[in-house]
């Protein structure tokens, strides 16, 4: 299993699965390996999501407190840095009046919870 990027890949011996299958053959040994990509669920993707939430809920503020960082980290992203992904787009995505945003630590763990919940 891989969540890194944009994606989510898993991948696991399944010698009953009829769709997604790849045959690996590792030291003269064959084996069915299942393989399946879930688009937009990688970490990278779930963090733009997750701000773009928080941007989205701050009013067409600038500044917005971020549960998640550490305390007294300030972190500055751009419109384009969150919302110019196919998968933070859209829905997401509020109009591109705003090109900066900073985002300041409020360490609630209570917060992130119920903000991530939501994503």
């Amino acid at each position: 299993m891989n969540s890194l990027g944009a994606s989510t890949q898993i991948s696991f011996v399944h010698p009953n699965a009829e769709a997604e299958l790849h045959n690996l053959n590792l030291f003269n040994t064959d084996y069915p390996v299942y393989s399946h990509s879930f688009l937009c669920y990688g970490a990278n993707e779930f963090r733009r999501r997750y701000q773009a939430l928080l941007i989205n809920s701050g009013n067409g503020s600038e500044t917005i407190e971020d549960p998640c960082l550490q305390s007294n980290y300030r972190q500055i992203v751009t419109y384009s840095e969150i919302f110019d992904s196919a998968c933070s787009s859209g829905s997401f995505a509020p109009s591109p009046s705003l090109s900066l945003f900073q985002s300041n630590s409020s360490n609630s763990l209570s917060e992130a919870k119920e903000i991530i919940n939501n994503v």
